[in-house]
């Protein structure tokens, strides 16, 4: 697996809260600053930093709409388009599956000089939105079973997407 030590920044919780070691401010690096980067972009809607206006990522737009799969492949294409410039040096792929006919998993894959650093799960639903407080449980490759629930009966019959899957033997 590619190792990646690149910018350090302050150390902030994933409630935002800066964190301290003996009355010193904590540092982060590597992959675990890019994934507080991640989650901070997640929780920021475009526009609600004054200086820089289009940074954030939180897809709030996509809020009622119905989960199908140009929905979807609209959603990549926004977090892609959202996070890739934000979160240089690293290279994202998004990737997008539905979970239920209201919910989808995003799954955000941190990519160093072609390597898969680091597989980065949330949950988005199309009636409450990103329905997570910090990032769902750590994968290695999206096709993980734990992940991905193929057989899932709450998913339309038939599925393409599951299709796909089967097809290509995941």
């Amino acid at each position: 697996m590619a190792q990646y030590n690149g910018k350090v920044d302050i150390l902030f919780s994933y409630d935002t809260d800066i964190e301290f070691e003996s009355g010193t401010i904590k540092l982060t690096n590597g992959v675990d600053h890019m994934k507080r980067k991640l989650f901070k972009l997640m929780q920021t809607v475009p526009g609600d930093w004054k200086i820089y206006r289009s940074v954030g990522a939180k897809p709030i737009e996509y809020i009622g709409r119905e989960n199908t799969r140009e929905t979807g492949k609209n959603l990549e294409t926004f977090l892609y388009r959202q996070l890739t410039e934000e979160m240089y040096p690293i290279d994202i792929r998004v990737q997008v599956v539905p979970i239920s006919r209201e919910s989808v998993k995003v799954y955000i894959e941190l990519i160093l000089l072609d390597k898969i650093i680091e597989t980065i799960p949330f949950t988005m639903d199309f009636v409450h939105g990103i329905t997570y407080t910090s990032f769902d449980e750590q994968v290695d490759e999206v096709k993980s079973d734990k992940n991905l629930k193929v057989d899932d009966e709450s998913l339309f019959n038939p599925n393409p997407i599951r299709s796909r899957l089967v097809k290509r033997g995941l």
